[in-house]
């Protein structure tokens, strides 16, 4: 989503538009559902544990990411171009628990989340030559993320019953990058960058929609602003939650309730190809 260098060149006349694209992996923040669901595993550990079971949790934590980036880059000098580009940052995280007493499952409960960003970026970069063919660059920029995000959750028992909310949303919001890349001329026409960088992307601002089902036909939909707060439950504890309403949540039991947040900052590493234009 972000570059982080690109081309210098001896004769940047020669070179004033270059395509640049790239693409590898980032370690990401996470986003608040990871919290609820640590709250959720907890609860339940307590729970199937009082009732004399086991309870077990599998968790895919929301921590790498992919992420594909497109960018037009103007040549000024020999020594900064400005650019502009497009990019796409994907990640997810799965996690399933299950309540089993006496070898019997009794319970069982789970979350699919997956969120995706699309930022529109543009920033400097500074190079420094390192020989005839390589170079060094340094950049700095900024960028808007257009995020969404989507998950599915389920619980079940043995009764049997089971319920399932699906839930999708979409905001947006600035973000700021930096980084440092090397660059190796392939040929007069491309070049092969090598880069990392930091990026501050902290979303939120989400508007969407919750809908659950369960197997007595009972279905309801909510449509809203995600909110993130904290709940009182019933081991007298503060849970992270997530919820959907039309205001911020409030009233006996909640407390620092705010906008929903998925942190998308991080270090990104990245490999690509600069491409002479004209």
């Amino acid at each position: 989503m972000i570059f982080i260098l690109i081309g210098y060149s001896d004769t940047p006349q020669e070179n004033k538009l270059m395509l640049k694209l790239s693409g590898g992996i980032s370690r990401l923040t996470g986003t608040d559902y990871e919290a609820v669901t640590d709250g959720w595993d907890h609860l339940n550990k307590i729970s199937t544990e009082a009732a004399g079971g086991i309870s077990t949790s599998e968790r895919d934590s929301f921590d790498w990411g992919w992420e594909m980036a497109g960018e037009i880059v103007f040549t000024l000098s020999s020594q900064f171009s400005l650019y502009g580009g497009v990019g796409y940052l994907t990640e997810k995280f799965t996690n399933k628990r299950m309540s089993t007493i006496e070898g019997v499952t009794t319970g069982s409960s789970g979350i699919d989340f997956k969120a995706k960003a699309i930022p529109v970026t543009a920033g400097i970069y500074y190079y420094l030559p390192v020989s005839a063919i390589s170079r060094i660059s340094i950049g700095a920029g900024a960028g808007y993320y257009f995020t969404s995000f989507s998950s599915s959750s389920y619980r079940e028992n043995n009764t049997p019953y089971r319920q399932d909310t699906d839930r999708a949303g979409s905001g947006g919001d600035f973000g700021f990058h930096g980084g440092v890349a090397f660059e190796y001329d392939l040929s007069k026409n491309v070049a092969l960058i090598i880069e990392g960088f930091g990026r501050y992307a902290k979303i939120s601002g989400f508007e969407g929609s919750s809908s659950q089902r369960d197997t007595n036909n009972e279905r309801s939909s909510t449509d809203g602003t995600y909110y993130t707060h904290e709940s009182l439950v019933w081991t007298n504890e503060w849970l992270t939650r997530v919820s959907i309403s039309v205001e911020p949540p409030s009233g006996e039991g909640i407390r620092n309730a705010r906008d929903y947040e998925i942190d998308f900052s991080g270090f990104t590493v990245r490999i690509g190809l600069k491409i002479k234009m004209f």
